[in-house]
């Protein structure tokens, strides 16, 4: 009975041994292992990994995407006017980096990345102060904003390296003004916005003008080639008339004459109330008394 007592007693130590000489490595966390309070190791690969109890003790830290959110505060532009900025910044620790973030946020403090947060929000209100300092409210709220958030990124890349992190990104999420500034932050829109039309205007008369010449210059052209096509044609015509002319007056002189008399009456008496005062022995009048114009 007793060597049971002392078997179960032994596996139990057993098992408390192995636990406490093994941990687990999640894929999601750094972990450093520390011997008699020295760092050791912090490159773990995930899975189960082991340590010596009472010699060796394990901290892990959160190696995914974290956001520090900033509350809204007043920076002093390039103009000497305030500009209230509203942003929030992604970082995480850097993994080339993890015994300097162990030991700059408070070594075994359960609330490494807490400590992270408050000290890298510090250093994120001193670099904007630094960077919108150099610029107007015009280039941060259009023309070079995202320039302006590279420059916070890059700047505050090597303020944290003391910390161990790496931030990954850098956004505004709201900018506002005060009644004097915003007034004049709307006028100058405004005025860009008109400017932007007249631009607009301008090109599209210059292109419209073109076009109108353009379409006047085929106009001319069609008519000038219709003018001349209508020419050749009424030329042709002309001359065929002619022919046609000349070859019945060579058949029958007379009947030509008389035809021609025909088309002069015709015309010169085409109305009630023509009237004219010629000799009635006239050439004109040669075939209304006699047919054969005798």
């Amino acid at each position: 009975m007793r060597s049971l007592q002392t078997i179960a007693i032994l596996g139990a130590i057993a098992v408390a041994l192995v636990l406490a000489s093994t941990f687990t490595v999640d894929e999601r966390e750094f972990v450093i292992k520390k011997r008699l309070g020295e760092v050791e190791k912090a490159d773990y690969e995930p899975g189960l990994q082991w340590k010596i109890p009472f010699v060796h003790s394990i901290h892990k830290l959160d190696k995914r995407l974290q956001t520090t959110d900033l509350p809204s505060e007043q920076y002093l532009t390039s103009e000497d006017k305030y500009m209230e900025v509203d942003s929030f910044v992604k970082w995480h620790i850097d993994p080339e980096n993890v015994i300097t973030f162990f030991t700059s946020t408070g070594g075994e403090s359960r609330n490494n990345i807490l400590q992270a947060d408050n000290r890298l929000a510090a250093l994120i209100d001193d670099t904007m102060k630094s960077v919108i300092a150099k610029h107007t409210i015009q280039e941060a709220i259009n023309e070079k904003r995202n320039e302006i958030m590279q420059k916070v990124q890059k700047s505050l890349n090597v303020e944290a390296k003391s910390l161990g992190i790496l931030v990954t990104d850098v956004r505004i999420k709201r900018l506002d003004f005060s009644d004097q500034v915003r007034g004049k932050v709307f006028e100058r829109m405004v005025k860009d916005r008109e400017k932007v039309a007249r631009e607009w205007r301008a090109t599209g008369q210059e292109k419209a003008k073109g076009i109108r010449a353009e379409a006047d210059l085929k106009q001319q052209t069609i008519l000038s080639d219709g003018y001349r096509q209508a020419e050749v044609i009424r030329g042709e015509a002309d001359a065929q008339a002619a022919n046609i002319y000349a070859k019945a007056f060579g058949r029958d002189e007379e009947f030509y004459r008389f035809y021609r008399s025909l088309d002069a009456y015709r015309n010169s008496f085409s109305s009630d109330s023509d009237m004219m005062v010629i000799d009635p022995k006239s050439d004109f009048f040669r075939y209304f008394n006699n047919i054969r114009g005798q």
